[in-house]
């Protein structure tokens, strides 16, 4: 994870994203001292696939704009939960991390390349990515033994990360210019490519 980070860091030009891995990173290895609920808030952060996957959902769906930003947030968490949930009792989704990484080079990509979509099939994009999170999130090691406390912080953890993702999306342009944006979505891409060929 610390050499993935450590390449992003040499090509990208945004010090925001730099500076939210940096803070995040850690957070996981605290998780076991943390309740139920603390858990699942944390459990999104375990992995650099959620990580990345959940912060370039978050900065896709404000490059949409329209009612795809909010209402794609909320779609996504909520397929995530009920995934998430629906996984806890054995029903199983295949290939979900293709889906995971796939999603990294869809939605990198569509940001890269300045491409929208129509509102209606980007909200089920987002919630085909939020319940593959979901499913995968369901089997996280640190999964607690009172699972409606882990639930809730599981979608607040993906709310934070779905949101800071939107505002990179607002605050990239004003302190590393204009292609930021898509500078930084061509690098979760990119990301993505490696994860699918198995070197990340």
């Amino acid at each position: 994870m610390a050499d993935v980070v450590t390449r992003m860091r040499d090509r990208s030009p945004s010090p925001i994203l730099l500076a939210i891995l940096a803070i995040l990173l850690p957070v996981p290895a605290h998780a076991a001292g943390l309740g139920a609920f603390g858990v699942g808030l944390v459990a999104p952060l375990g992995m650099l696939v959620h990580l990345a996957g959940l912060l370039v959902l978050g900065l896709w769906l404000a490059a949409e704009g329209g009612r795809a930003s909010g209402q794609g947030v909320a779609v996504a968490l909520a397929a995530a939960v009920l995934f998430a949930v629906l996984a806890a009792f054995g029903i199983r989704i295949p290939y979900v991390g293709l889906v995971l990484e796939g999603s990294l080079v869809v939605f990198g990509g569509l940001v890269a390349l300045a491409m929208t979509l129509p509102a209606a099939l980007a909200i089920v994009l987002a919630a085909v990515a939020g319940a593959a999170h979901g499913v995968a999130l369901a089997g996280w090691a640190g999964v607690p033994t009172k699972p409606w406390l882990f639930w809730p912080g599981l979608a607040c953890g993906g709310l934070l990360l779905s949101c800071a993702g939107i505002g990179l999306a607002t605050a990239l342009p004003q302190v590393a210019g204009p292609t930021s944006v898509r500078v930084t979505g061509a690098l979760a891409a990119i990301l993505g490519v490696l994860m699918l060929l198995g070197v990340v």
